[in-house]
């Protein structure tokens, strides 16, 4: 015989109210809690919540009701961009703000990503647009320090401080703005939940609330977005993915510029990089980044190359430098900044196998000027000349661009975009490129540049055209 056990009204309360844990930093979600993230390996970052409470979130989040409409009867024009009149940011924009566009900026404390914002609505504002920069860090009075100390006179900026993203959701319609600024999400609050500011049912609901709000009425909206230590933006991975745009601001160690960078554009490419340079009265754009790089460099050392690296899809032209010199120690000394260390052991160990460059007793220092990080591989055979020039104390003609990979056998192998590059060397008064032979593709016609192309297949073969003479 069985037996069925009545369930109370209390019970069915309890069994509604279920415990859900989730991870503050992917927004992964687990009926148990976990002391390390099986989604994103993070520890101690599940925190608990009621079932009740994430309901909660789904049934008020959306408030704006859209209309159905034919898609081909939809104005495009209403979606047309409005310029910021920040070339660079425009650039990495496709062309500027797209009406309705929700933007997420993200990058490490005190870079510059409110002064950019700054910068942009004062810009926007002398257009004639009506921009509410909402501020949940800052008071107004600081806000007008920011103002004077960036000297943007006569901006027409409407600016609230204020935590309760409703209540700024508000403020927009009723000034009928064409442009929000949120700094930050991470501070802000929706009031149907129940939990602290930068927490992960928090974030996903101010987003979510924010995206409805662009759509509906065409307003566009940058958000500013604290990031982990691990260099992602904070909240769940989820925000990401409800935005149109990401974008990262970062800087070079011990320099003054800093990269814009995406990771996602729908209205555009988004291999585009902006350059700025930080200043005393804020950002400014740098157009020619090579140039910046280059002009405090020597007219004749050796130990010194010039080499090509991809940002985005821009040629910057940066200098590497090596110094080599006899070890006082047992073991010798490898220094890279700069440039990735397992790499550069690499190349020095091509160089002893096969050249008749001997480095195994000496120590050797790299450096790429101007705080610049190498990351791709077209750099190795300029780390290589550099580090040779310095051994054989034989100057490196200071017109001359040396462009290519390395293999371990000491082979120079192709890599991209070597038109682009050679280009942008051209345009400096560069003369000489030594690059790896068959490099070219046979559309890429070269005969209107005033620059020799020196074609090499290995690594010996450089060393004898650059120092034989």
């Amino acid at each position: 015989m069985i037996l069925y056990k009545k369930i109370s009204k209390e019970d069915r309360i309890l069994a509604k109210d279920k415990k859900i844990f989730v991870c503050s930093e992917c927004g992964y979600e687990s009926p148990k809690y976990w002391g390390k993230c099986p989604d994103c390996g993070n520890w101690n970052t599940f925190s608990e919540f009621s079932k009740k409470e994430l309901d909660l979130v789904n049934s008020k989040s959306s408030v704006f009701t859209p209309k159905v409409t034919n898609l081909k009867d939809v104005d495009t024009k209403e979606d047309m961009r409005f310029t910021t009149s920040i070339s660079e940011l425009d650039n990495v924009l496709g062309g500027g703000i797209v009406a309705s566009s929700l933007v997420l900026v993200g990058g490490e404390p005190g870079i510059g990503k409110s002064t950019l914002l700054m910068q942009t609505a004062h810009n926007v504002s002398m257009i004639g647009k009506r921009v509410l920069y909402a501020s949940s860090e800052e008071s107004l009075s600081q806000l007008k320090l920011r103002l004077d100390r960036l000297d943007l006179k006569g901006s027409d900026i409407l600016v609230l401080s204020n935590t309760d993203i409703e209540q700024i959701i508000e403020s927009a319609k009723e000034n009928k703005a064409d442009l929000l600024i949120i700094d930050s999400i991470q501070t802000v609050r929706s009031a149907n939940i129940p939990s602290a500011p930068g927490t992960i049912t928090q974030v996903r609901e101010c987003t979510n609330l924010l995206m409805n709000f662009a759509k509906a009425t065409n307003t566009s909206v940058f958000i500013v977005g604290h990031i982990t230590k691990q260099g992602t933006i904070a909240g769940p991975k989820t925000i990401e993915h409800m935005v149109d745009t990401v974008m990262y601001f970062e800087s070079e160690s011990n320099s003054s510029l800093r990269i814009l960078r995406l990771s996602k554009n729908r209205f555009g490419s988004s291999e585009e990089i902006g350059v700025f340079e930080m200043t005393r009265k804020g950002l400014e754009c740098v157009t020619n980044p090579s140039k910046l790089l280059l002009e405090d460099r020597e007219n004749r050392s050796y130990g010194s190359v010039i080499c090509s690296i991809m940002e985005g899809n821009r040629s910057v032209l940066i200098e590497i430098q090596a110094l080599a010199m006899m070890s006082s120690f047992q073991v010798p000394r490898r220094v890279s900044t700069g440039f990735e260390y397992n790499r550069f052991v690499q190349i020095l160990a091509v160089i002893e196998k096969m050249t008749n460059v001997k480095i195994h007793s000496t120590d050797v220092y790299l450096n790429v000027v101007g705080g610049v990080r190498v990351k791709e591989t077209a750099s190795d055979l300029a780390v290589a000349c550099a580090v040779i020039s310095s051994m054989l104390k034989k100057e490196i003609p200071i017109n001359t661009i040396i462009i290519g990979e390395v293999g371990l056998c000491g082979e120079i192998r192709k890599i991209n975009n070597i038109f682009k590059r050679i280009k942008e060397a051209n345009s400096l008064g560069f003369k000489k490129a030594i690059i790896p032979r068959n490099s070219l593709d046979e559309h890429e016609d070269i005969s209107n540049l005033n620059i020799e192309i020196i074609e090499i297949s290995t690594l010996k073969e450089c060393v004898f055209k650059l120092f034989n003479n």
